[in-house]
């Protein structure tokens, strides 16, 4: 008998595939593979230590899929005409270590942001701005609110990091990437 039980055959519970029934594992009442075995964390509890997961609610406890409003970044979507603004919001204000991050898109197509000023004022001096272009192209031009090296033609994934001056009411540029450009093309 125990010649035949090495070479016994039988089906997995939870997959269905067929195993050597000596390399079954027992798995909350079912017959697994080893590689169908769920193995179980160390601990659910929480030790304290450094790098410790937290005992909190986890996702698949969530009875919804939506991003929450707080981590969800509006995108503004510009004409010619527009004004891209200073602040996302007043709220950003109570935040002064927060860098300001705005997305902008081109209305269905690429466009040249003529409005003066391009950029709203900023309410802080040395206050940072962040650009980042989806979708649709935007050309921002030096002048009208900001002091750029030149002219910046953003396509999908550019980014613009500005600081506002309030002696002179001017973002100025302190870097810019673009996803598509080589490094000497900056």
């Amino acid at each position: 008998m125990g010649r035949s039980y090495r070479f016994k055959k039988r089906d997995s519970d939870r997959s269905g595939f067929t195993h050597k029934e000596v390399e079954l594992l027992r798995d909350k009442g079912s017959l697994v593979s080893v590689d169908e075995y769920d193995t179980p964390p160390p601990s659910d509890k929480s030790l304290g230590g450094e790098g410790e997961v937290s005992p909190g609610d986890v996702r698949a406890n969530s009875t919804s899929y939506e991003t929450p409003t707080e981590n969800q970044m509006k995108t503004y979507y510009l004409t010619t005409a527009s004004t891209i603004p200073g602040i996302p919001s007043m709220a950003d204000l109570n935040n002064i270590a927060m860098q300001n991050w705005i997305y902008v898109s081109g209305s269905n197509s690429a466009m040249v942001l003529a409005s003066n000023p391009q950029v709203g004022a900023g309410a802080l001096h040395e206050q940072t701005l962040i650009i980042q272009c989806v979708d649709s192209g935007v050309t921002l031009i030096n002048g009208n609110g900001l002091s750029l090296r030149k002219g910046f033609q953003m396509s999908s994934g550019s980014i613009l990091n500005l600081i506002y001056s309030k002696t002179d009411g001017l973002w100025h540029e302190t870097s810019r990437g673009q996803e598509n450009t080589s490094i000497g093309e900056f």
